[in-house]
């Protein structure tokens, strides 16, 4: 198994230590289906998919441990605000042991227009509030990141009151394929490295 590259650089695969998936959102069920929780969607998805529960987890969350193939993963739901996710991600971190390499953050974009996926190691939090958090609680922004596009709202409406709205059933089709393209980006991800991720599903995906 290929082991982590330079201190400082992006996995090229799955490290064998615990490697932590972190979905960003709102707790609440007022918030379930809005915008802004599309990482809870994405993180859910690949739960189903590798037949995990989520259980009442540490550090305000919920989480799902287990295996994919040879490797170990635990995903994670803040249950805390959007804008305090690092109080709960950063004691993962600290928890377990892990570096920076071994967190995956999946979570919601405006800048991206809905249906697009683009994968990222380090940059800043492009006005994210949540990605804000964690980059200060870590002091750092070298981690990968799986952007999630939701689109900018019309000309004349509030981009905060846009992200808290529920998505439109027209837009449903475009956000499954979305999350089901993430889950498959994530486990190529994990098999065959960052780079090869980001070549095979940047771009249009709908």
């Amino acid at each position: 198994m290929t082991l982590r590259q330079a201190q400082g650089s992006p996995r090229t695969a799955l490290q064998m230590n615990l490697t932590i998936i972190a979905g960003l959102g709102n707790p609440g069920e007022r918030y379930q289906e809005t915008r802004h929780n599309v990482g809870f969607l994405a993180v859910e998805a690949l739960a189903q998919r590798w037949s995990l529960s989520w259980k009442r987890g540490r550090f305000e969350s919920v989480a799902a441990r287990g295996g994919y193939k040879d490797w170990e993963c635990l995903l994670v739901k803040p249950q805390i605000f959007m804008n305090r996710s690092g109080e709960c991600l950063a004691p993962f971190l600290q928890f377990y042991k892990a570096s920076l390499s071994d967190l995956i953050v999946l979570h919601d974009d405006l800048d991206l227009p809905l249906g697009r996926l683009k994968i990222q190691w380090g940059g800043g939090d492009a006005g994210h509030r949540g990605i804000r958090s964690l980059i200060d609680a870590l002091n750092s922004q070298d981690f990968i990141r799986f952007r999630l596009g939701i689109g900018r709202p019309s000309k004349g409406i509030d981009p905060v009151e846009y992200v808290l709205k529920p998505w439109e059933r027209s837009e449903k089709s475009e956000l499954s394929q979305m999350i089901g393209k993430s889950v498959e980006a994530l486990e190529c991800l994990l098999e065959e490295g960052v780079e090869v991720a980001m070549n095979r599903y940047h771009g249009p995906q709908i």
